[in-house]
């Protein structure tokens, strides 16, 4: 059984190769493929590391997060203020973590309010007003492109609200694609090195990962 966490990482999933026979498969000469699905979304191919060639031990280790990425497709919060209604537009760029990101959105909160503040408490996204505050995630103008999603925030209208909390973590980026809950499907692929041919898929072989993806 191979259990993850969403945004898991630094997690090793290591196997071991055998013929339909029961022996061993030696991997010496050979490349192992790992390619793996959760639940509905498209498979990922990885290069594992064969550890012990003639035991036919292979492992892949899963990547780290690579942060939080806002661009032109995410990077607008539609809210209002005592002021009146404005977007805010948060700068680009990868965010190592959440304390970061909020505190760049934090300026931009200031800049409207001396009284609006966004932080982190608890792993979520918190941010209000001690005046008047509003939040257009639903209905706002730049409903497509708004970054309430990758805070973890529901696509709702929140109106005259002091504070509002997110109902999810802020979305983290790995490059292992660890972002869905589900079952995890895993295939392994054997490549002789020297002509690039695949040898040996998992209907060859006796593997079986039994595995899934949850919140913890």
């Amino acid at each position: 059984m191979a259990d993850f966490v969403i945004r898991d990482n630094n997690s090793k999933l290591r196997v071991t190769c055998l013929k339909r026979d029961g022996n061993v498969f030696n991997l010496t000469g050979y490349t192992v493929q790992l390619k793996y699905r959760i639940g509905s979304t498209d498979h990922s191919v990885k290069s594992m590391t064969v550890v012990d060639a003639d035991n036919g031990i292979a492992e892949y280790v899963l990547a780290q997060g690579i942060g939080i990425v806002i661009d032109a497709t995410n990077n607008k919060l539609d809210l209002e203020f005592d002021s009146g209604p404005v977007t805010l537009t948060i700068p680009s760029g990868t965010y190592a973590n959440e304390v970061l990101l909020t505190a760049a959105i934090e300026i931009l909160f200031q800049a409207q309010s001396t009284y609006a503040h966004c932080f982190m408490n608890f792993g979520r996204v918190i941010m209000g007003s001690a005046s008047n505050f509003s939040a257009f995630f639903a209905t706002g103008p730049s409903f497509a492109v708004s970054a309430a999603p990758t805070l973890g925030f529901l696509p709702l209208d929140w109106l005259g609200s002091g504070s509002i909390m997110a109902e999810d973590t802020v979305i983290i980026l790995s490059p292992d694609d660890l972002s869905e809950q589900g079952i995890m499907y895993c295939e392994i692929e054997i490549i002789e090195t020297a002509t690039g041919n695949i040898v040996s898929s998992s209907d060859e072989l006796i593997f079986t990962v039994r595995g899934k993806v949850t919140n913890g």
